[in-house]
């Protein structure tokens, strides 16, 4: 086989990979959420983009879908995984579990997260995708005088005894890390961005 005709496999393999990758963003109209989706929509190489939100975006979305729904219902999950092909698509799902606000102190909010999380997860379980990604916080670790100056990941998450929300998203980390012991196929990756000031 000749360098050309090589060249010219390896391209059209390259053009069908990024023809059948999906991906997802939850909780979309989030600021957080939003910044995420213009970056993603930057890349040619993302075909499809999903963005899933009980509330409107605040923003157009360049390329891709918006779909209005309320992750925390009972049928997020079913409604979650219809919104994607079944047929040798590379599904990424990446979850924004981090609230706009971190000091809302209501226990509503913590169940509202922590069923959202679970729904994701159903969905991606029913979908077999090949990458999970949480969006969590530092805050988790809890802002403690003995904390020293430089945390690290064998640190234990003391945060969750300040704030409703601080123990949901430490439950929402513990459910992730369950899945990937259970799931070896997903890549499974969870972020946690420092504390954000601001939209």
């Amino acid at each position: 086989m000749s360098a050309q005709s090589r060249k010219r496999i390896k391209r059209k393999t390259q053009t069908r990979k990024r023809r059948e990758e999906v991906i997802a963003v939850t909780n979309a109209a989030r600021s957080l959420g939003g910044a995420l989706l213009d970056m993603l929509a930057r890349h040619s190489e993302h075909r499809q983009l999903i963005a899933v939100d009980g509330e409107p975006l605040r923003r157009d979305l360049p390329q891709g879908a918006y779909h209005r729904i309320y992750l925390s219902k009972a049928n997020a999950a079913r409604k979650l995984a219809a919104l994607f092909p079944h047929t040798g698509t590379a599904i990424t799902i990446v979850h924004n579990a981090l609230p706009e606000t971190i000091d809302m102190g209501e226990e509503s909010t913590r169940d509202r997260l922590v069923a959202e999380a679970k729904n994701v997860l159903a969905a991606a379980k029913q979908l077999h995708v090949h990458k999970l990604v949480l969006v969590s916080s530092t805050d988790i670790y809890g802002a403690l005088a003995t904390n020293p100056a430089y945390l690290t990941e064998e640190m234990s998450a003391r945060g969750a005894d300040q704030s409703p929300i601080l123990d949901a998203l430490c439950t929402i980390e513990k459910l992730f890390t369950t899945y990937a012991e259970q799931h070896h196929r997903t890549f499974v990756t969870i972020l946690r961005p420092s504390t954000i000031l601001g939209s």
